[in-house]
């Protein structure tokens, strides 16, 4: 979202595809990306339906979805160009996708949907910190097109993740803690080596 105009820069700011037409893409990217939360979301929550052989409900959430996926379409395209069809996508999928877990719920009583909710909120918020924080330090930081926009990209991504992860850590959810564990197994400490006063006390 915050680094979606450079990101259309670098990759097709070229040749007959102006500046203009890369903010115009720049938005629709901007209001697709909001949509990925709630549709990871939904993907997830329809796999335990399939699990249990149920392709009914799945069915009948997707029909739900798509409804008010083309009705808010309508009502914001008027008013927001291609940005209101990324947002109607956006709002359309989280609704299915707190349905789609509430609903799993109902037929799995041990589905934790409502602590699954809160983590998740915890990471929209920890999300929500590093688009803000990233939207400031960016800016001076190379430019929307070229190799700046190159230059833009990868301090973003790397700032991003440091951000990010360290909002995690702080909101303390427990994927941070996952992580860290994971990244010590990656990349363990190297062992000390013993100092000279114990090796000469070993001779």
């Amino acid at each position: 979202l915050v680094m979606s105009r450079p990101i259309i820069g670098a990759l097709l700011q070229h040749g007959k595809f102006t500046a203009a037409n890369a903010d115009l893409t720049a938005r629709a990217l901007a209001g697709l990306s909001l949509g990925l939360v709630g549709y990871s979301i939904y993907l997830f929550a329809l796999r335990g339906f399939y699990a249990h052989q149920d392709t009914r409900t799945p069915f009948l959430i997707n029909v739900v979805q798509n409804i008010i996926n083309i009705i808010l379409a309508f009502a914001l395209v008027s008013k927001y160009d291609v940005l209101g069809l990324g947002i109607a996508f956006a709002v359309s999928y989280l609704v299915g996708a707190v349905i789609a877990l509430f609903t799993l719920q109902i037929k799995v009583r041990t589905f934790p949907a409502v602590s699954l909710l809160m983590d998740l909120l915890r990471m929209f918020s920890a999300a929500i910190v590093m688009g803000i924080v990233l939207w400031f330090i960016i800016k001076p930081v190379g430019a929307n097109s070229g190799l700046g926009a190159l230059l833009r990209i990868a301090f973003g991504t790397v700032s991003g993740a440091v951000i990010y992860f360290g909002a995690l850590t702080l909101l303390k959810v427990p994927e941070a803690s996952y992580w860290r564990t994971l990244n010590r197994g990656l990349f363990p400490l190297r062992p000390t080596p013993p100092s000279d006063d114990l090796t000469r006390q070993d001779d």
